[in-house]
């Protein structure tokens, strides 16, 4: 698992270890649930790239199939609406974490700042190649 970590949103601000300690917390949660939305869009990725998968096949034996409209077979739109519903439910989750970590004044590091890396001179890597500058 990668080990994402918080920051806080004003460094100005002292914060007691209570409340370190309850954004850190945050923040592993917050961790954890991206990564295992990560690793289950990986593995569809993989499944794709290595078997062609990309759902449940056309049963072939519902109105919609017998139709010709396979894309509304009644298993594929079932397996469609669960999917979707995994989906809205981790990034609800993530959602959740992410704005109690704002209430707290806290926000999860991007990633450049995990490289000890100031947003300046991200943007300037970014952008150093570009024409006209």
């Amino acid at each position: 698992m990668i080990s994402r970590n918080y920051t806080w949103i004003d460094q100005r601000i002292e914060h007691d270890e209570l409340e370190a300690a309850r954004a850190a917390s945050l923040a592993r949660k917050w961790s954890e649930l991206k990564t295992r939305q990560e690793e289950r869009l990986f593995k569809r990725q993989a499944d794709v790239e290595d078997y062609g998968f990309t759902g449940p096949e056309p049963c072939e034996e519902c109105e919609r199939c017998i139709a010709g409209e396979f894309d509304q077979c009644v298993g594929i739109v079932d397996f469609e609406k669960k999917r979707s519903a995994i989906h809205d439910d981790e990034n609800m989750e993530i959602e959740i974490v992410e704005r109690m970590l704002d209430e707290m004044g806290a926000r999860m590091m991007r990633p450049y700042e995990h490289w000890n890396e100031d947003e300046l001179m991200m943007e300037y890597m970014e952008n150093r190649y570009e024409e006209g500058r």
